[in-house]
Parts: C-alpha cells; structure tokens; sequence
C-alpha cells in the first residue's frame, strides 16, 4: 500500500463540507513537497519585542517531524528582511542534511517580512502536475514591510490563481495576534488553516490519512445499516480522531445517520453507519463524514462524502436485442414448408424431426424453445399461427463453441396450406 501524506489541518467545524465541492473526488497521490518559511528574526530568540525563546522548540519539532516523513521534496526559506536564501532536500536520501541544516540555523535577523518572503517562495515553487504543496509559515510577528510591494491580497490572488486540488497553507503564529488581513485573506481560500500559538508554545505537528476518499452505503431503504471498512494511517503520534457527521440534508426530512465508534486512532477498522427516522424520500444521497483532529495535527481529507439511494430494489428482464437471422430463414408466424432432405414434406406421415438449436458450450446441442406466446395450437387448422398478444418474437442467435458451427433451423409451424 503506496503510503499518501495527510494535507489537512482539522480545526474547529461549523460545517465540515468542503468550502468548493468538487464534481468529483481527486485521485490519491503520493508525491509531495513539504514549505518550511521560518522566521529567523532576533524576536524569535526573546530578542527586541520578542515575548519568549521560541526559536529552539521550533527547531526541535521541525527536526522530529522531518523524521517522521515519506519519501519527499522538502524546502527551507528562513526570512526576516525576506527571504534568506533556501535550501532543497530529498527525503529520506538527504534526511541527515536537512536535519542538520535546520539545527544549524540562527535567529538573529532583523524585521519581519513576511508578504515579500510569500511572493517569492511561492514564485520559487510553481505548481506540479501530481506533487501536493504544503506551505507551513512559523512567525512570531505581524508583517513590518510597509514600503514593501506586496499585501495581503498579493498572497491571496496567487495563491488562488495556482492552489492545487491537494496544495495547503498552514500559518502558525507563534504568541503573536494573527493580523486580520491574514485571517480574512486565507479564509477566503479553500485547504488553508490558521493557528494562533500561546507565548513560548510550538504546536506539535502531526498527520493522519484516511481511505478510502469517499464511501459507499449500497441501498439503505433495503437494509438502514451499512458496514464499511477504512484505514487511518498515521505520523508521528498525533491524538486520536474524532468523527462526526454533517447530514443537513436528511434531517429536513425527519432522518438522520449514525456512526460507530466515533473515535479513531491509526490502523484499520469498521465503521457502522445506521439510518435513522422516516420519512425519507425515494431517491440518491450524499452526506458528509468529518474528521476532526487537534490542532497543529493535520488530516486529510477534510471530509469524506457518503454516498447511498434510498429506494426499493428494482427487478429487471435481460431480454437480447437485434439478435441475427439465419440465412433463409423466416421471422416467427410466417409458415414455411419444411422439405427434409429425402423430399418428404412434413405433415404427409413423416415424422417431425427434433428441432435443432444452437451450438453450446460443450458442443452439444440445445433444445430450442419458442418465446412466450408463440405455442404451437394457439391458430385455427390451416391458417398461419400468430403469437399472442405482448410477446417478443425473437429468434435464437448462433453461440460459439468448440464444435463445427451449425444454423438454427426454421421451427415447424402448424400445418400450412401448401
């Protein structure tokens, strides 16, 4: 099973349906390319304005979560006066230089510039065809550019202009106020999150992945309770999983779903969902089941859609269409005079041979049968027979098999007049 990164942070929910449905769930993917923009101004070190000495615990959780990773592009842009550089790692080949990369940085810097490091770091990584993009942002400032060329609403219009359906933003204020341009330009977007930190604390970053991506509930109105199994797969060692369910759509009609259990922790499991209530019109439902997880702990996806009809089990006829005639041969209720090969027409006491059907499997032969309402002694002597009223007259069609091919042959009819 191809490992896939969890993309998600689970805030608090009013309503977990994503903020732009999409027609379809995005195929899973499983390469990705994890943004570290860390600010290394002096504040980080309690220097200046600085309120604690975050910089090190910041360090430390980098390093832990780095270790817990799958196979990965991951990029460093330390910022205070924009961008310091960056540097690129692959994981796990370059784990060793990555770690010691991040252990060896240094706050010392000064401001905090944040939009001009946004612009140019997301210039630096444009979007890739099947590489998910997730942008972490450590700051324990507000931005201080102010004769700098980029606001806000810079950072929100590219981000919308190249968000992918798996690219997130994650903006981590570290004891800082999260400026409102900040919280109303990313909440504006889909797949971003933000987390406001107390003084001297570093959220723990964690991961979980569910599957499948969307679940299938079959017919409820046959059976109201459905069993589906699903994975949790997770990083480093986050808190357990809560599952809740947004139904809106039911409950205006008197129904609602249940879940068990509703508390997840990684590996796989049985889920059990139960349809409550009456009341339910005829028809195909999608709800929606929530994972929340705590906060700094990111899952993917936000929610997963929960697929069922709501109908009686529908009974069906296969019945072939177009099915070829043989060559010669007449549609049913035209009568032909059969000729054996001696020249004996059938009905001068000659006895009727076996009607001949198709060729079966095993080559051996079938024994045709009429369609419904074409039975032989439904007509007056002498005149032609005519199926009864509603039936198809459809003539067998010839099936392979391992013997010589043969033709179905022209089904005797009531004696005709000749």
């Amino acid at each position: 099973m191809g490992f896939i990164l969890p993309l998600l942070l689970a805030a608090s929910w009013a309503a977990c349906i994503p903020k732009q449905s999409p027609q379809g769930v995005p195929p899973p993917i499983d390469r990705y390319r994890f943004v570290f923009l860390v600010d290394t101004s002096g504040s980080m070190m309690g220097l200046g304005d600085g309120k604690a000495i975050i910089f090190p615990k910041v360090q430390a959780e980098l390093v832990r979560f780095l270790r817990t990773l799958p196979a990965s592009e991951v990029v460093f842009v330390p910022f205070h006066q924009g961008p310091q550089g960056e540097r690129r790692f692959r994981l796990p080949d370059e784990l060793k230089q990555a770690v010691a990369y991040v252990q060896n940085l240094k706050a010392d810097g000064q401001n905090t510039w944040i939009y001009r490091t946004l612009m140019s770091t997301l210039r630096s990584t444009p979007p890739r065809e099947g590489v998910a993009t997730i942008y972490y942002i450590f700051t324990d400032g507000v931005d201080n550019d102010r004769q700098g060329p980029f606001r806000m609403t810079d950072v929100v219009q590219t981000l919308r202009l190249q968000q992918g359906p798996y690219d997130w933003v994650y903006y981590i204020a570290l004891g800082a106020s999260v400026p409102e341009e900040v919280r109303r330009g990313l909440g504006s977007l889909p797949r971003t999150r933000v987390q406001q930190a107390g003084v001297g604390e570093v959220p723990t970053l964690g991961a979980y992945t569910f599957k499948p991506t969307a679940l299938q509930l079959g017919n409820l109105m046959q059976s109201p309770e459905a069993r589906v199994e699903v994975a949790l797969e997770a990083q480093g060692q986050p808190r357990p999983l809560r599952l809740a369910l947004d139904d809106a759509n039911l409950q205006k009609q008197g129904a609602f779903l249940e879940v068990s259990p509703n508390r997840l922790e990684a590996g796989n499991h049985t889920l059990t969902f139960r349809l409550r209530g009456q009341g339910l019109r005829e028809g195909e439902y999608t709800a929606w089941l929530c994972l929340e997880a705590a906060e700094g702990t990111l899952v993917r996806p936000e929610a997963v859609p929960l697929r069922f009809a709501y109908h009686p089990p529908a009974a069906y006829t296969l019945r072939p269409e177009n099915t070829p005639r043989a060559a010669g041969s007449a549609p049913w209720g035209e009568c032909h005079p059969a000729v054996p090969a001696g020249g004996q027409r059938l009905g001068q006491g000659a006895p009727l041979p076996e009607p001949r059907g198709s060729q079966g499997p095993r080559g051996h032969l079938k024994r045709a049968e009429r369609p419904r309402g074409a039975e032989a002694g439904g007509g007056a002597r002498g005149t032609p027979h005519q199926p009864g009223p509603g039936s198809r007259t459809e003539r067998a069609a010839q099936l392979p098999g391992p013997g010589p091919s043969r033709q179905p042959a022209p089904t005797p009819c009531p004696p005709c007049r000749l």
